[in-house]
Formats: structure tokens, C-alpha cells, sequence
């Protein structure tokens, strides 16, 4: 596949942010009409054979309770683009009554709402539906069992139950406070309010009455439930769950380093030993993705076997993860130690705070040696990272009102996800001392080679003059101009070191190539030799600076700049295995990682260039309390962060926090006769 839809966020926050539109969804869904009788419109195409099932479950709801839910996927809500102002769109055509819920989400977009008539018997818990019954659904991709959630949930509030079947609280909902402000869970963290990942590993699908769980072919083995999905509809379902995964390990390492300095190595040994393991299906995962996205023809078997394992495999590192949830939140015991860990947190802001003038003045003057392209994967650190630390206070002062109120797992929450900003900005800032650095090796390995390829220039003119190898003459011309405009950019004063390389190469390599024909097996290894250190450098340099990258913009990166990071990656490591024994190959290797490096840092730069509508969101750090550079960051927001307004407000979801890809979110301001629902982006 050559691109897939990246990971959009959108965020409704009443009072705050009226809207964030980020990059274009597949397609574009205006507010859907939904005909008589009609309980499940499915623009989107996503629930396939799975159609049926769920409308005999609504079929069964209706029966039994007197409930209603609509249900209705769309690529993207668009036209108007906030969800809010869409559904309401599509209440009013619908006309919908007390008795009705509804639940829209947006495929592509990642975003959903789940919303009950005021004057119902549901809407008291509508965000505790959404929360434990859809969202752990959605975050897993499986756009039947978050329909099957609703409806369960629904069925049991209206048999006197809590939406999971336990005993009904007396007043609302247990994912709310007074101010109707919803439990949220931290993109990169591992608090889940009311234990939702505990209901989400053991919860199976509602069936109705006597239909199998695992359907059976006619030679009575289970049949695929991916064998239903187009290629499309594969291709969609696996780069959304390879961006999941890469960010659970992503962000589950972090949390393993929080709780290192801590408690020390030999507490962490078992989430150290299930991260590497989900490593190594990932990376197995990201090759078969490159095998789809490269230029050679593929074959639909193939495609769906590697889709399918690609699928298979992010969820099972979706469940390694998921399985030390409770383990390691207990290991943390954050909720316990929440005023600790607020005070904790406030002293770290201020010291990167006093290190964002020297920063500044570092990425000040490298842009004196440097130019503009050399710097682009740094240059808006600076902003970026203060951006972060106004979110980090903004999270400690919530922390703290938290604490005051006595609500130490809001408190908690709070303390992780200005843990992760703190994260980010420190990971931003380092970025611009790596690059100074990088840039001085960069710069030097030039020298080096300018020097290699003037020597192999003066060996192939010689050649050429004697008449003994007329076939190098092209090469030769090739390497000349190459050479001759690398000279003129050194002297003009500030350079792009890392260009210039690859420029030389590019006219080198032709040379070297033909002149490696007629060397003999001893010369060519001891030039492979001489290459691979730099080349080498080059490569890790690369991957540094774009792993950095995508550390700190998660939110924004879709999944083709992570395959191409994940396999230079490996390409590298290849290249280090055969560097002892076979140079010449490992030196191609080499070569090959800085090369998919290159294109993992176009990809993940556009991916950021686009998000939020082209505009970014961690450029600037005022206006919002940090809050676009923490979307960015891929952290997750709730209206717990808007310092106990009781106005509506929307979930944002990002990537997954140690032990899953997503998590649970509040919901948004009312509207004819349907409100404070909950909803927000997995």
C-alpha cells in the first residue's frame, strides 16, 4: 500500500477549544439521514457480515426494554466538522424521542459520540456506556462489539443495573463528578478510571440467543472474521492498529522508565521482558507493511495473509501489554502517593523552564553554521517544549485542586499526564543538543568522503586517459558537477552537512561502483571498511533524530513514517550483525537504513505539517494552557484539565498508555433534548 489514513484526533471542548480539524479523512460524511425502520446506517463499510448480528441485538433491545439506539458509522464527521453540532444535525432530522440513544462514530477520523435523550432513563450514564462498554471496543477496532457494548449497557441501566452489570448507583454514574465531568484515562499512561481495562480484557461480546460466538465453515473449522473485510477494509484496520501498538510500547518503555528510577531494575523486570517481546512482533509487523508499501506488485493472498498477520499481530501486543495493567498501576500506586508525586512533578517544570534560554541560544547559534533544512526536524523545539511544560502546570494545578477535593484518582491522572509533557519537553529539548552534535560528525564524515571520491575521480580520469576503461567516463562526468557544487555550498558559509553527503554519494556511488568491477576482493572490502563507519553514523544519526521526532509529535505520525523508521531500524541492525564479517554487504545495508530513514522523517514531518488543518499544534504555546502540544504529543486531555468547569467537554484519545491503545473520555454540552453524552477520539 503506498498510504494509509493517518490517526486524526478531534477535540470538543466547551469554553475551551471550539474545534481542532486535523488532517483530511478518506472521505467526507455530512450529517446522515436515517430512514424508518432503519436502526444501523454503516457508510463507512466497517461492520460487514457483522451487520446482522448487530441488528438482532437491537432487534432484542427494543423487545425487551423499550429502548432505542441508533447506530451510525461514517468515515468522518463533516459539514459541520464538529461532532457535537453533527449529531444534533442528525437528532433533529431523526427526530428522536426520550427513549432513544444514539451512537455515531467516525471510522477514519477516530472520533465517536454516544449520546441519550434528556428526558430518558439512560442518559445518567451515558459517558459510563461509553466508557467501559464502547470505547475499550473502539480502541481495538472492533466496530461490531462497541454497537454490542451500547446495547448491553443500555440493557442493563434500564434492568436496574450499572451500564457492566454490576449494582446501580443511587445517584449517576460512577465515570462522572458533580460538575459532570467524566473519568479519562492518559495516553501514555496506565490509570484507568474505574477499572475499565479490567472489565475490557474479561468482556466478550452480547449475543443474542443462540447464536455461536466463533461462526463455522461447512467443513465445520472456525472461519476467519477477517475473511469478510475487503483489502481496503484491511489495509484501514491494520495501519490504525500498527500506529496503536507502536504507541503502547512507546509509551509503556516511558512508563517503565518512570517506574525504574523508582523502584529499581529488578521491579520492572517483568513489563521490561513483555516490551520486548511486543517489539519483536511489531518490527515483524512493520516488514510485512513495507513488503504491501514497496513497488513490487503483490498478490491479493499475499496481501490478505499479510494483513491478517499484521492485524494479528498488534493485537497480541495489545494484550501483552493490557495483562500488567493492574500489575504495574499497583506497582506505581499513584492515587496513593497523588501529593507526593503533584509536588514531585511541579519541581521538575522549573529547571527545564531556566533550560529553555540555553537551549534557545544553542539552536541559536548552530542556525549561524547551519541552514534552515539542516535544523528542520528541531527547529520548532523550543516552542514545542514550552508549549509542553504549560500543559505540565496546567496539570499539577489540577492535580492539586484534585487533592484538595479529596478525588485522588482524578489527581493521579493528572500527575501522569503532566509526567508525559514533562517527558516530551525534555525529549525536545535533548533533540537540539543531538543535533549539534550530529551535524559536527555529519560535517566531518564530509571531509572524509569528499576526500574518497576526489581519489576515485583522479583514479577513474586516469583510466579513462589511458584508454583501459572507456565505460567509466560516465561515472567520472557524473561525479564532477557533484563535487564542483558541494565545493561552491561549503564556501558560501552556512551548510546542510547531511545533504551535502548524500549529494557526494549520489555522484559517487556510480563511480564506485564501476570501479569496483575491477578491483579485487581484498580492495573492495578494504574500501567497504572505510565507508561503513561513516555510513553507519549516518544512518543511527538519522533514526535518532526521527525516532526523536515522532517521540515527541506521537499524536500527529501516522503509520507509514513509523514502517519506515521501524526498517531502517532493522536495516541498521543488520548492517552492525554483518559489519565483522562481510563490509560490502553491510555497507549496503548501512546505506539502505539512512535512505528509509530519510523517507521515515518526509513522512512523519508531513504528517505533522498537516495536522490540525496545516497549522500544527505545538508551534505556539499560548491561548490554551499547553493544550494543542499535548494533542500533538499524542497525550490524552479530558475535561478534568479545564480546572473543574462544570461545562461539557469531549475525551481526546491518542495513542495507548501501558496496557492498551486507548482509553475513556467525558462528554459534551447538550442540545435538543440530547446532551451531556460522552464521546471523544480512540
Amino acid at each position: 500500500m503506498k498510504s494509509l489514513p493517518r490517526r486524526m484526533a478531534l477535540v470538543a471542548t466547551a469554553g475551551i477549544l471550539s474545534m481542532f480539524v486535523l488532517a483530511p479523512a478518506a472521505s467526507a460524511d455530512s450529517p446522515v439521514n436515517i430512514p424508518p425502520g432503519q436502526f444501523v446506517i454503516d457508510k463507512a463499510g466497517v461492520l460487514g457480515s457483522d451487520t446482522a448480528e448487530v441488528n438482532a441485538a437491537l432487534t432484542e433491545l427494543r423487545s425487551e426494554t423499550g429502548q432505542n439506539l441508533f447506530v451510525v458509522y461514517v468515515d468522518s464527521f463533516t459539514n459541520p466538522d464538529d461532532p457535537d453540532q453533527w449529531l444534533k444535525e442528525v437528532v433533529q432530522k431523526k427526530k428522536l424521542g426520550s427513549s432513544d440513544s444514539i451512537l455515531a462514530v467516525a471510522v477514519t477520523q477516530r472520533a465517536a459520540r454516544f449520546e441519550s435523550h434528556d428526558n430518558g432513563d439512560i442518559v445518567e450514564f451515558d459517558k459510563e456506556i461509553f466508557t467501559k462498554m464502547i470505547s475499550p471496543q473502539l480502541t481495538k477496532l472492533d466496530w461490531s462489539a462497541a454497537a454490542l457494548g451500547a446495547i448491553t449497557g443500555i440493557e442493563n441501566v434500564a434492568n436496574g443495573k450499572s451500564p457492566t452489570g454490576g449494582e446501580q448507583s443511587s445517584s449517576t454514574s460512577e465515570t462522572s463528578d458533580s460538575g459532570g465531568n467524566g473519568g479519562w484515562l492518559l495516553v501514555g499512561g496506565v490509570v484507568v478510571a474505574g477499572g475499565a481495562t479490567a472489565w475490557a480484557l474479561s468482556r466478550r461480546k452480547k449475543l443474542p440467543a443462540g447464536t455461536p460466538q466463533v461462526a463455522a465453515g461447512p467443513d465445520g473449522k472456525p472461519i476467519d472474521p477477517l475473511a469478510s473485510l475487503s483489502i481496503p477494509e484491511l489495509r484501514t484496520k491494520a495501519g490504525s492498529l500498527l500506529i496503536a501498538a507502536d504507541d503502547a510500547i512507546r509509551s509503556s518503555e516511558q512508563e517503565v522508565g518512570f517506574a525504574q528510577a523508582q523502584f529499581g531494575d529488578e521491579a520492572i523486570k517483568p513489563f521490561t521482558e513483555d516490551i520486548t517481546a511486543a517489539k519483536e512482533h511489531m518490527s515483524e509487523s512493520f516488514k510485512l507493511q513495507q513488503q504491501l508499501d514497496d513497488h513490487i506488485p503483490d498478490t491479493e493472498e499475499d496481501q490478505r495473509s499479510w494483513l491478517g498477520e499484521i492485524i494479528r499481530r498488534c493485537e497480541s501486543v495489545n494484550e501483552a501489554l493490557e495483562a500488567h495493567t493492574e500489575e504495574f498501576a499497583s506497582l506505581r500506586e499513584l492515587e496513593k502517593n497523588a501529593p507526593a508525586a503533584a509536588a514531585e512533578l511541579k519541581t521538575r517544570i522549573e529547571p527545564l523552564r531556566t533550560r529553555l534560554t540555553t537551549v534557545q541560544g544553542t539552536l541559536a547559534e548552530l542556525s549561524t553554521t547551519y541552514t534552515d533544512t539542516a535544523l528542520n526536524q528541531v527547529h520548532t523545539n523550543i516552542a514545542e517544549a514550552t508549549n509542553r511544560l504549560d500543559f505540565a502546570d496546567t496539570a499539577v494545578s489540577t492535580a492539586e485542586a484534585k487533592i484538595t477535593a479529596a478525588q485522588t484518582a482524578e489527581a493521579a491522572v493528572a500527575v501522569r499526564a503532566g509526567e508525559d509533557a514533562v517527558h516530551q519537553a525534555t525529549v525536545l529539548l535533548d533533540a537540539v543538543a543531538h543535533a549539534g552534535d550530529d551535524l559536527a560528525k555529519a560535517r566531518t564524515d564530509l571531509e572524509s568522503m569528499v576526500s574518497t571520491a576526489a581519489q576515485d575521480l583522479a583514479q577513474g580520469r586516469a583510466l579513462v586517459a589511458d584508454g583501459s576503461h572507456p565505460e567509466l567516463a560516465g561515472p567520472v562526468a557524473a561525479l564532477e558537477p557533484a563535487l564542483a557544487s558541494v565545493a561552491t555550498q561549503v564556501g558560501s558559509g552556512r551548510v546542510d552537512p547531511v545533504a551535502l553527503l548524500a549529494e557526494v554519494d549520489s555522484g559517487h556511488r556510480p563511480l564506485n561502483e564501476a570501479l569496483n568491477q575491477i578491483r579485487d576482493t581484498q580492495e573492495r572490502n578494504r574500501r567497504a571498511t572505510d565507508q561503513l563507519a561513516s555510513a553507519i553514523r549516518g544512518a543511527q544519526m538519522k533514526i535518532s533524530g526521527t525516532d526523536d521526532f515522532i517521540r515527541a509529535r506521537r499524536g500527529g505520525v501516522g503509520a507509514t513514517a513509523r514502517t519506515r523508521l521501524a526498517e531502517a531500524q532493522r536495516n541498521l541492525d543488520e548492517a552492525l550483525r554483518m559489519a565483522p564479517s562481510d563490509p560490502v554487504n553491510a555497507l549496503a545495508f548501512a546505506e539502505h537504513a539512512a535512505a528509509l530513514a530519510d523517507q521515515a522523517a518526509r513522512e512523519a514531518e508531513n504528517d505533522v505539517n498537516g495536522f490540525g488543518g496545516g497549522g500544527g499544534f505545538g508551534g505556539g504555546g499560548g491561548g490554551n494552557n499547553g493544550l494543542g502540544g499535548a494533542i500533538l504529543g499524542g497525550i490524552l486531555i479530558d475535561s478534568i484539565l479545564r480546572g473543574g468547569s462544570n461545562s461539557g467537554g469531549g475525551g481526546i484519545f491518542g495513542g495507548g498508555g501501558f496496557g492498551g491503545f486507548g482509553g475513556d473520555g467525558g462528554g459534551g454540552g447538550g442540545f435538543g433534548g440530547f446532551g451531556d453524552g460522552a464521546g471523544g477520539n480512540f
